[in-house]
């Protein structure tokens, strides 16, 4: 709780600096979520300026950010033509990478995240799925389809298999056979 206290000073720096991402008058700079924090910006010149807040924030507050965890992902004409951009933060540079799993998101500037997403969504299916049967295998089908739908099939795993793999059938989905036949579409 108090680390959010800090938190929200931080955040509202960011803002008030100017720079970083806005959706028309909204300020969408920065996304955090507990200690994980994400700096969106339209160029790389606001990027540092981002980076020049966090710096004095921590040290103003005397707090350190671990730059070596810290990752770029570059999105647009730089990331396809290939280039390395340099950024560094605190006397450490920021690795670039493609993509990047975050609070168990995967993003990134890949072709393939869709692909890597419903293959993370299917395994995590898969695990659950595997761990119901193990547990309650001895008990009637219609139980088990209970336990499936309720802690197998949460809505971001059915959605993510779903909205990536373009089926727009999650909205009807009204059996246990329907659900059945658009989850193994997918896993196909």
């Amino acid at each position: 709780m108090l680390f959010n206290v800090y938190l929200d000073v931080l955040l509202a720096r960011l803002k008030s600096s100017g720079h970083g991402c806005h959706v028309g008058n909204m300020y969408t700079g920065c996304l955090a979520y507990a200690d994980d924090i994400i700096l969106l910006s339209p160029t790389r010149g606001a990027l540092h300026e981002m980076l020049n807040v966090c710096e004095q924030y921590s040290a103003d507050y005397n707090m350190e950010f671990n730059a070596t965890k810290s990752k770029l992902i570059v999105f647009g004409k730089s990331f396809i033509s290939k280039s390395v951009t340099r950024v560094s933060f605190q006397g450490n540079s920021i690795s670039q990478v493609q993509s990047e799993k975050h609070v168990g998101n995967l993003m990134g500037n890949n072709r393939n995240i869709p692909e890597q997403r419903v293959s993370q969504a299917c395994s995590t299916l898969t695990g659950q799925f595997n761990l119901l049967c193990r547990n309650f295998g001895f008990c009637s089908s219609n139980v088990l389809y209970r336990l499936f739908h309720t802690f197998c099939i949460s809505k971001g795993i059915l959605a993510d298999i779903l909205l990536i793999c373009e089926l727009n059938c999650y909205q009807t989905v009204s059996s246990p056979l329907c659900l059945l036949r658009c989850v193994i579409t997918c896993i196909k």
